[in-house]
Parts: C-alpha cells; structure tokens; sequence
C-alpha cells in the first residue's frame, strides 16, 4: 500500500501545473479537485512516514508525558469519586422524596 501511494505522489508531482499556483477561486473545477487529491495523498504520505519512523521507546522515557499521564490518572481518580458521592447524594434526596411523598 505505500509503495502504491508513494507511486500515487511521484505521478502527482509529474502533473503539477501553473493552476497549483493560482488562488482556489481562480482555478478551474477540475484543476482544484486535483489539488484536494494532491494534498490528500501528500499528507497520507507524512503520516505513514512519521509511523514508520515513530520511536515509541523516546515518549515511553519522556518525563513530561509521564508527569502529565499522572496528573491525568489522579484527575480521574478524583472525577470518579465526586461522581460517587452525588449519586449517593442523589439517592439519598429521591429516597427522602419518596418516603414523604408516601406519608
């Protein structure tokens, strides 16, 4: 698959024109259509040269992406709780009601 995409680019290149140049209101429909498929097919590329060439191991060691992954954890942690606790505040307000609504 990139090697057919990477065959996409070199052909796409090859059919550059002047309309490349021109603004979008300036080009003809056909000459824009063709640009939105040059752009898509150039950023395919970068992002399958960035995967291919992504070093996991360097953000696993980065300090600052382990201190934010903490805070994110502890941010949970504490979101859960206070959703605990008003669904227990919850329940006990519509249990109240209820029982006042049966006396």
């Amino acid at each position: 698959p990139q090697d057919a995409i990477e065959g996409d680019l070199k052909n796409s290149s090859l059919h550059a024109t002047n309309d490349d140049k021109k603004p979008v209101w300036a080009k003809s429909e056909v000459a824009h259509k063709e640009s939105q498929e040059i752009a898509v097919i150039n950023e395919e590329a970068d992002l399958l040269d960035f995967v291919d060439n992504l070093d996991f191991e360097q953000y696993a060691e980065d300090l600052e992406l382990k201190s934010l992954v903490s805070q994110l954890s502890n941010r949970i942690k504490t979101l859960r709780k206070e959703k605990k606790r008003d669904e227990t505040r919850l329940q006990t307000i519509l249990d109240s009601e209820s029982a006042a609504l049966r006396a």
